[in-house]
């Protein structure tokens, strides 16, 4: 079945699913926890600087508006779309999903897949970034990449493709 929880204050929000959509909008918790097989996950709105961990199988991850401490996602096929995300780490680890960010906002992304592609825009400017970038056969717009900065980038595929652009 599905969960849905909104304008909702809670210690902490755990949940599995096999194929029934997760949806939190504006809860104020100590930490998110979710495991679904197929169902789609959403989070948005959600402050506060805590720790969210989502694994799916095939179920695609929307997460838009949303601080957080530490972002985990692991998925299978499941699609990734960050949009005005920001916290201290994320990481990501895949089969062949693919990631999307907008405007993400991290110290450290660490992206580990198979086949999938993350693309998409990261704050500030590429002398802000240390970059560790590895595709064996897949597209690098970072390999030319130079900077030693504070904040981290670690990207490592098989045969995925990284196109990732700067703010600033």
């Amino acid at each position: 079945g599905d969960v849905s929880l909104e304008n909702s204050k809670i210690g902490r929000f755990s949940t599995s699913s096999a194929s029934g959509e997760v949806r939190l909008s504006e809860v104020e918790t100590e930490n998110i926890d979710i495991d679904t097989a197929s169902g789609e996950v959403s989070l948005s709105k959600i402050a506060g600087n805590i720790p969210v961990t989502l694994d799916t199988i095939s179920g695609e991850v929307y997460i838009e508006d949303v601080e957080t401490k530490e972002l985990r996602i692991g998925t299978v096929s499941g699609d990734i779309t960050l949009s005005k995300v920001s916290g201290q780490t994320v990481g990501f680890s895949t089969t062949s999903a693919g990631v999307e960010l907008n405007g993400a906002d991290f110290k450290e992304i660490s992206f580990v897949t198979v086949s999938g592609d993350i693309h998409g825009t990261v704050s500030g400017s590429s002398d802000d970034y240390t970059v560790y970038a590895e595709t064996i056969s897949g597209s690098n717009n970072l390999s030319s990449h130079k900077g030693r900065g504070q904040r981290t980038l670690d990207l490592s595929s098989t045969s995925g493709s990284f196109d990732i652009s700067f703010e600033k």
